[in-house]
């Protein structure tokens, strides 16, 4: 940047837009033998987002925190795989954030940390939602409670050098025990915390779901949308990890049913077309009756014959593997999508049920969202009214109990007309929805 190419960005002006904190951590994560292209979009695009994530993240604890009461304890036993996972991967990016610092690579503790709150925010505290206002478990809700005020905490000291603001505050937030995060020593690595066994099977887990995500986007059926069945291919020994964690993987990919295999033969269909190149010197006339009799035949059982037997013989001909062109199609009723050597094939097919099952997942959507224009907290119970298309209202009227729970709803009412209603179209069908605050 040079003042003759005008092209200078002077730090007040990036300070006051997109922050010290976000300039310092886009700087840093760089490799100081690189050039950095920078600007003021990029640092707002790539770090502000992981800051705000990790705000996000904490007002979520926080939320739950102030709702049941919870105090940190120094000492507690994890309840849940995804509790032991976590603690885990903050373990490793300790270690590897300090390495960085070690050899004066400070990108390499940058990398770290912006990894590990992805993985804490998309999975971890994601995964574990429920279960930090599960009424039925205290003690689970409690190890859910503990493993992210953990995370947290160990971030603010982590961050501290980074984004020294940012942390620091986040540490008090938090009640820290020092005056300032900046009085802590450097996290410590803990080498007995770090799992390394259970870190790849849920990097599996996480491939897998991947997956499935992208099956599901070729056909563009929403996430939301209940599906009866997900096939996984996968070999031996990656196919028991993702037995182990068939309800996880069936919650991700919303599905009724995971069954994973160990060869995913049954699950490819071929299609089969002539090689004119070999048959129409070979068959001369003969090579359009051959297309049309290999239009008929059922090309798996074609394929199989040709690959263990080297020839087969149609309507009088002789064909060898050369003379027809292999390719793979999509299975009837299965949409694919692989990641790596992980196969993943979603059944597509819409019963009733899962089709009001998929509409009351919208609802629930829409109900959330008027609920968070309201600036409600979490446990602030509402009435909600509503009036709209006949699927829609069977919906509501089918999973109502389940709407109730998940909006924190004391009443759902069908009602025309609605005073003051937001109305909303759902897969192309008018609803109109009305969420009113219940004072306590």
């Amino acid at each position: 940047m040079t003042m003759s190419s005008n092209n200078l960005i002077f730090p007040d002006d990036v300070f006051s837009t997109v922050g010290a904190d976000a300039s310092r951590l886009y700087l840093l994560g760089n490799p100081v033998w690189q050039s950095v292209q920078f600007s003021t979009e990029q640092v707002r695009e790539e770090m502000v987002a992981i800051l705000t994530t990790l705000l996000n993240v904490y007002s979520f604890f926080a939320s739950n925190a102030n709702a049941y009461g919870f105090r940190q304890q120094k000492e507690y036993a994890p309840t849940h795989d995804l509790d032991r996972w976590i603690r885990s991967r903050l373990s490793s990016s300790v270690k590897e954030a300090r390495a960085g610092f070690d050899a004066l690579e400070v990108h390499r503790a940058v990398g770290a940390i912006e990894s590990f709150v992805e993985d804490l925010s998309s999975w971890y505290v994601r995964r574990s939602r429920r279960r930090f206002w599960e009424e039925n478990d205290p003690q689970d809700r409690f190890s859910a409670h503990c493993t992210l005020n953990e995370c947290l905490a160990t971030l603010s000291k982590l961050m501290a050098p980074i984004t020294p603001f940012f942390a620091d505050w986040m540490y008090k937030s938090l009640h820290g025990p020092k005056e300032s995060v900046h009085l802590e020593d450097y996290p410590p690595v803990n080498d007995d915390l770090i799992n390394g066994t259970l870190e790849r099977q849920m990097a599996l887990v996480m491939t897998a779901v991947e997956a499935g995500r992208l099956a599901r986007q070729k056909v563009n059926v929403k996430l939301r949308q209940p599906l009866p069945e997900v096939v996984i291919a996968a070999d031996t020994d990656r196919a028991w990890t993702l037995r182990r964690f068939e309800k996880m993987i069936a919650d991700e990919l919303n599905v009724k049913k995971v069954e994973v295999i160990e060869s995913r033969d049954k699950m490819i269909q071929f299609a089969v077309a002539p090689n004119l190149k070999t048959l129409g010197p070979k068959l001369k006339e003969g090579a359009s009756e051959v297309s049309k009799l290999l239009s008929k035949v059922d090309e798996n059982e074609l394929v199989k014959h040709l690959r263990t037997k080297g020839k087969i013989r149609l309507g009088g001909f002789d064909l060898t593997e050369e003379d027809v062109i292999v390719s793979e199609k999509e299975k009837h009723g299965f949409s694919h999508a692989s990641v790596g050597d992980i196969h993943v094939y979603v059944a597509l097919e819409v019963t009733q049920n899962l089709k009001l099952e998929g509409l009351s997942r919208e609802i629930i959507r829409r109900i959330q969202h008027m609920r968070k224009e309201l600036k409600l907290e979490f446990e602030d119970p509402v009435d909600v009214e509503y009036f709209g298309h006949h699927d829609l209202e069977t919906a509501l009227s089918v999973h109502r109990d389940h709407i109730m729970r998940e909006t924190h709803a004391r009443a759902l009412v069908k009602k025309e007309p609605i005073q003051d209603a937001q109305k909303w179209t759902i897969n192309k069908m008018p609803l109109e929805l009305a969420v009113k605050r219940i004072e306590r």
